[in-house]
């Protein structure tokens, strides 16, 4: 119990308020295609100025306020724009 008068545990707490990490590989590849989609330009720049994936993370993570797994979003999204 969480709160005196909300009897929900704090695991219920988090999947009903939408709180808990993206880490589904196949979910964070997803948004990762996503934000490519939406910031082709800054794909394209990828190219040459490889900091630019900061600015892509960046998105990512104001997409999913902060809930996605950093390392594996990262990882995901130098692999697929490498490709």
């Amino acid at each position: 119990m969480l709160f005196d008068k909300d009897s929900r545990s704090v695991s219920e707490i988090m999947a009903q308020e939408d709180l808990q990490q993206i880490n589904s590989p196949e979910e964070v590849m997803k948004l990762c295609k996503e934000v490519m989609d939406e910031e082709l330009d800054m794909v394209e720049l990828y190219r040459t100025n490889k900091k630019v994936i900061n600015r892509l993370m960046g998105s990512i993570q104001k997409k999913t306020k902060g809930r996605v797994d950093p390392k594996m979003a990262r990882k995901i999204m130098e692999d697929l724009l490498e490709r």
